[in-house]
């Protein structure tokens, strides 16, 4: 945790500068930086022109717009979980700085904020540039791999909304075998989808798709589920808020990605994955594969219920 007296913030999104220094903690990482900026040389000539350059000074401030915030993965791990740091400095400061983000919030975006109790004082960021008289950082938790966020940072989460949304979602119309689909998506579809319920309901899975659901509706569906199937996706970041789940992830299988493995093991849960040949951008699953993984998964579910 940091804060920073006359600080300005450049580009559409901004990087946070004081005297001669960049503050680097106050955006997400390298990656995030560079794209800042690249996005910041086409957007920001738009807003000077349309009389957008300069917005008026802000007292206190944490910066919370970048490239990747309007992902649910990166917004979760990367900016909800800064609002424990801000937390923390409202307690011990009695101020609650503005939070500035990006110019139009999406539906989960707005729906997080609001169950965290942060959907008032908002900035929304539509100019090339501003002062801010005290910028105040929350540094991520690293404490396990430094360049990536800690898992850690994810238990405030969990104790801020898990609960809340058990005793909110009628929890008793979800099966606890949940296959998410993609199908309302435009990457990493399952082209034999059919085939795969077909094989998955053999085994008592039922199919959602989370972009139909509440915020509080997935995060209650994650949280009372035995086992989950998805393809590869930010919906798996719902993770956090199980407890001892068993994980069948559908990947491309020349883009095997390890971070819902480490989500999943962080959590005390079961993981395994099924590679997949791809079709442009979707996923054909092996339907043999499949079953021996789910059995597995399954497997390790019974003996967790008989212990």
């Amino acid at each position: 945790m940091g804060s920073f007296s006359d600080a300005r913030l450049v580009g559409s999104p901004p990087l946070a500068v004081t005297g001669s220094k960049y503050v680097a903690d106050a955006s997400v990482s390298p990656n995030v930086q560079t794209l800042n900026v690249i996005r910041s040389l086409r957007e920001s000539p738009k807003r000077i022109v349309a009389g957008n350059g300069r917005r008026d000074d802000i007292e206190e401030a944490v910066l919370l717009h970048n490239s990747w915030d309007d992902g649910y993965f990166h917004w979760v791990a990367e900016t909800l979980t800064r609002l424990e740091g801000v937390e923390q400095y409202t307690n011990e400061t009695g101020r609650t700085p503005k939070l500035i983000v990006g110019p139009s919030l999406n539906s989960f975006q707005r729906e997080t904020l609001e169950l965290l109790g942060y959907d008032d004082d908002l900035v929304h960021w539509d100019a090339a540039y501003c002062e801010v008289e005290r910028l105040v950082v929350p540094s991520m938790r690293r404490e396990i791999n430094p360049p990536e966020p800690s898992p850690f940072s994810y238990q405030w989460l969990r104790e801020s909304l898990r609960d809340r949304a058990l005793r909110a979602v009628d929890t008793s119309r979800f099966s606890n075998r949940v296959y998410i689909s993609r199908d309302d998506a435009t990457s990493r579809r399952v082209l034999n989808e059919q085939a795969v319920l077909e094989r998955l309901d053999v085994y008592g899975f039922e199919r959602y798709e989370l972009s139909s659901m509440s915020v509080l509706e997935t995060i209650a569906l994650f949280a009372q589920a035995d086992c989950v199937v998805t393809p590869h996706g930010a919906g798996l970041t719902d993770l956090i808020y199980t407890d001892g789940v068993s994980v069948v992830e559908l990947m491309p299988i020349d883009r095997v990605n390890g971070i819902y493995y480490m989500l999943t093991k962080h959590v005390g849960g079961w993981y395994g994955y099924v590679g997949c040949e791809t079709k442009d951008t979707d996923l054909a699953v092996d339907l043999g594969r499949l079953d021996t993984i789910v059995q597995s998964a399954l497997a390790r579910e019974a003996i967790g219920q008989l212990a």
